[in-house]
């Protein structure tokens, strides 16, 4: 064997050498590369995954129920104690993020209570109970009746028929807020309607 053949045959096994240590480390690199994508997938979808609702984390116990005429409405005022059992301040959402339904009594499904509001700038610490009011109007319009006519000599007959009538289509209220995925069950336990005292 002439030394140009050895020294041929010698590049020749060197250059398959470093040809491995290239395929290997691309290899590795790619592996990692693989891994590194995966975990942080596994990163991106876990914090972004959908958040369960919670049923248990705010409860409500009916207080009081108020009912006051305003003009050409009858604003029925449900007030409930809210306890939030969470390791967190929770504030209630606004009416873009929250709603206020009530369930039906002939079949419990649940319909949103149109025009109702309440305080959003309501805050509940943690492990607290704090008073939240409900505010859902009715025109008597809606109901072929005038401020006029509920204010008649029979006023307290009529205000009675009324509000019974409009709380025989209410068998409890559930409040969802929509960020923190809540659902408050707010259960009925009121006796008739309490109207402010006339000064």
């Amino acid at each position: 064997m002439s030394p140009n053949q050895v020294a041929t045959d010698s590049y020749k096994g060197r250059s398959h050498g470093w040809r491995m240590i290239v395929l290997r480390a691309a290899g590795m690199g790619g592996g990692f590369a693989v891994v590194a994508a995966l975990l942080l997938g596994g990163i991106v979808w876990w914090s972004n995954r959908p958040k369960p609702w919670s049923p248990t984390s705010i409860t409500a116990k009916p207080t009081r129920l108020m009912m006051q005429q305003v003009g050409e409405e009858v604003r029925f005022e449900f007030r409930y104690a809210f306890t939030n059992h969470t390791k967190e301040e929770y504030a209630l959402p606004s009416s873009e993020m929250g709603a206020l339904m009530r369930r039906v009594p002939e079949n419990g499904s649940l319909e949103r209570m149109d025009g109702a509001t309440w305080d959003s700038t309501t805050r509940i610490p943690p492990n607290q109970t704090i008073g939240v009011a409900f505010m859902v109007p009715y025109k008597l319009s809606e109901f072929n009746m005038s401020s006029a006519e509920f204010n008649m000599s029979s006023a307290d007959t009529k205000r009675a028929a009324f509000a019974g009538h409009r709380l025989k289509e209410i068998n409890g209220l559930v409040f969802f807020d929509y960020a923190s995925k809540y659902k408050v069950e707010m259960p009925r336990n009121w006796d008739e309607p309490k109207e402010p005292e006339r000064k």
